[in-house]
């Protein structure tokens, strides 16, 4: 059409588009992750850059948007590298400096799927949730198509990013979202954090199961018992949201539960187990509280007068305490009990006794 026939088509009212004149050469760039690009001029054909209803196109306004702001660095992901071609034209055509784009990899998954809500989380909302550090969860993210130089650094605080942080050591490969680094990392700066943090954090997941009152300032000898418990467990958690579970049985001993696994009905009903726990309970009635040392004392004791020594002997035990054949050292748990079992906790917590005369004699 030639540009009087357009132009009389126009000033009749006849709705219309504007659309930009694509040179017949190829559109340039440079891309700090990819190096040079090239598109051919027919691929991007001439563009729309106002529809016939009056409303701008989207790489029409983001470009002009970007260069009125002086915007120097385009950063974006690449699933929008074919509109840069349409946008850097944009720009030549009005003379204006082209700023520089990096258009990172896209994220997938452990299927090397496109990630998305089926692979887990993927919102920061829901990460926070499952209790991952904030310092976790950036020091992930920067990995995720980066390396430091060195190729063998892993762990940086936002300042060493700041620091060491270059587009062009970025990867133009699809990067893959492992949850199992994300948890290696979120331990280690559990770990690094100041206990009393972690305290405030922890607090919500047990006050929301029950286990807590609904705020951690409640009573100072709670939050330092629980102060605790959360250093007793958390090295065996790779998020907060873990924690409850593994601390349960501190908290709580169901009893019938314990009974009904068949593993440990075997054990709690054997012979040599009965023994056991018959004299621990012929112990623990005399006494107020139990204390490691006691426990230590009354365990060699049982041993020599019962003749029931390593596995058999602490296990069973171990599961009228806990419920569990594993957990933490006994010299550590069984303060932890005793002194929770003396705090005004919205479930009471049952002492040693109490926990050792659910199974003694019936199993």
């Amino acid at each position: 059409m030639s540009p009087q026939i357009s132009e009389q088509r126009a000033a009749s009212g006849e709705p219309c588009a504007i659309r930009l004149r694509i040179p017949d050469a190829p559109l340039r760039f440079h891309d700090i992750v990819r190096g040079d690009v090239e598109f051919a001029a027919d691929t991007v054909s001439d563009p729309i850059l106002v529809r016939s209803t009056g409303v701008p196109v989207y790489n029409y306004v983001v470009t002009v948007d970007d260069a009125l702001m002086e915007i120097t660095h385009v950063i974006r992901g690449d699933d929008h590298i074919s509109n840069t071609p349409k946008q850097v034209a944009i720009y030549q055509a009005f003379g204006w400096p082209v700023p520089k784009f990096a258009h990172l990899s896209t994220i997938l998954g452990a299927d090397r799927e496109r990630l998305s809500k089926r692979h887990g989380a993927t919102s920061i909302s829901t990460f926070r949730e499952m209790g991952i550090l904030p310092e976790a969860l950036a020091n992930y993210l920067a990995l995720l198509g980066w390396g430091a130089e060195d190729g063998k650094t892993e762990t940086f605080t936002l300042e060493e990013l700041t620091k060491e942080f270059k587009l062009e050591r970025v990867t133009s490969s699809p990067a893959i979202f492992d949850f199992d680094k994300l948890h290696w990392l979120n331990r280690h700066y559990l770990k690094l954090a100041a206990p009393e943090r972690i305290v405030d954090l922890a607090w919500s997941y047990f006050a929301a199961k029950g286990l807590l009152p609904a705020t951690a300032e409640s009573t100072e000898p709670i939050r330092a018992w629980f102060a605790k418990v959360v250093a007793l467990f958390l090295p065996s958690v790779d998020t907060l949201e873990q924690l409850p579970e593994k601390a349960s049985s501190v908290f709580v001993l169901d009893a019938q539960r314990t009974k009904a696994d068949a593993e440990n009905a075997a054990l709690l009903e054997s012979e040599s187990a009965q023994k056991v726990l018959g004299a621990f309970a012929s112990r623990v009635h005399a006494v107020e509280a139990v204390t490691p040392e006691l426990f230590k004392a009354w365990m060699n004791e049982i041993r020599a007068e019962t003749g029931v020594k390593g596995k058999d002997l602490f296990h069973p035990v171990r599961i009228a305490l806990t419920g569990s054949h594993s957990g933490p050292e006994f010299d550590k748990l069984i303060p932890l009990i005793e002194e929770g079992s003396r705090l005004p906790l919205p479930h009471p917590i049952p002492s040693v006794r109490a926990r050792i005369e659910q199974f003694a004699g019936k199993a």
